[in-house]
């Protein structure tokens, strides 16, 4: 048995391609799940903490903000 996609809302569609969008991504002719696949592996890769540098590495004003 294949369940299907539930329907996204208009303002949930907006809100999607708005994402795409600004990520520069031209997703015009793709439908919502291959739309969502790219916003999210975007999203994962900004939100990907960056390289910690070791502490000695460090400026002053971050350890003392630290």
């Amino acid at each position: 048995m294949t369940e299907e996609a539930p329907a996204l809302s208009d303002a949930a569609r907006t809100d999607l391609r708005a994402f795409a969008r600004l990520f520069d991504m031209a997703m015009e002719e793709a439908g919502e799940a291959e739309v969502w696949a790219a916003v999210r592996r975007r999203l994962e890769e900004d939100l990907t903490p960056a390289l910690q540098a070791p502490a000695e590495w460090v400026y002053e004003e971050q350890k003392q903000a630290a």
